[in-house]
């Protein structure tokens, strides 16, 4: 259960990580007056944000699974009853 957790979450690092490299570059061309506008740098800041969020959404998906993997075996450890 550990492995996808890990692979997600690194996913979410490069991806966060490939997004703030991408909006210091849109920032810097936005300051340039001579510039044209880089649509380009708008689209990968937008498919970073995305991935982002999957990245995020798997990342819960996997943990809620391993919360309720813990509960079941949690459960069937426990005595059956108050007096046991």
């Amino acid at each position: 259960m550990d492995e996808p957790i890990d692979s997600s979450f690194q996913a979410f690092a490069a991806s966060s990580h490939a997004r703030a490299e991408v909006e210091t570059r849109m920032f810097e061309s936005a300051l340039d007056p001579t510039a044209p506008p880089d649509t380009a740098l708008f689209k990968a800041m937008q498919v970073e944000r995305r991935r982002e969020i999957y990245c995020l959404r798997t990342l819960l998906h996997f943990s809620q699974a391993a919360v309720l993997r813990a509960q079941r075996l949690t459960r069937h450890d426990t005595p059956a009853g108050p007096d046991a």
